[in-house]
């Protein structure tokens, strides 16, 4: 089924961000989960269409949120490159001046060899997670 688009399986929204990652995205992931496993049951002969998880798409806070990785806005918030920020006292804002940095990795992201840059992960518990997170 290679000329299926991608669809729109879940939007969460909310007045704030959600106190506990893990109790927010539990049942997503137990989900996903099962149906990577089992696959899809479609069509009227119950054809079974294997799932796979190839992106979550978010904005800067929310995919930082996801991640368990330190916000945007924190000294370690470049989520492309491990250049360190600082705080600019003037303009009150998160600078990041160095642009030649090393970049990150996949492998070292979930080895969880940035433990500077992890507060929490749920994504290390979806095992037929594989693809980048971007």
């Amino acid at each position: 089924m290679p000329s299926v688009k991608p669809m729109t399986v879940a939007i969460f929204c909310g007045s704030k961000k959600p106190d506990s990652l893990e109790q927010y995205l539990r049942p997503l992931v137990d989900k996903l989960n099962n149906v990577i496993d089992k696959g899809i049951a479609v069509g009227n002969n119950d054809t079974t269409v294997k799932i796979k998880v190839r992106a979550i798409i978010a904005d800067s806070p929310a995919r930082s949120f996801i991640k368990g990785v330190i916000a945007h806005n924190g000294k370690h918030g470049c989520l492309k490159c491990t250049v360190v920020g600082y705080h600019h006292p003037i303009s009150r804002t998160m600078c990041f001046p160095d642009t030649k940095a090393p970049l990150r990795n996949d492998l070292d992201f979930h080895n969880g060899r940035l433990l500077i840059h992890f507060f929490n992960n749920l994504l290390p518990t979806m095992p037929r997670f594989t693809e980048r997170v971007t």
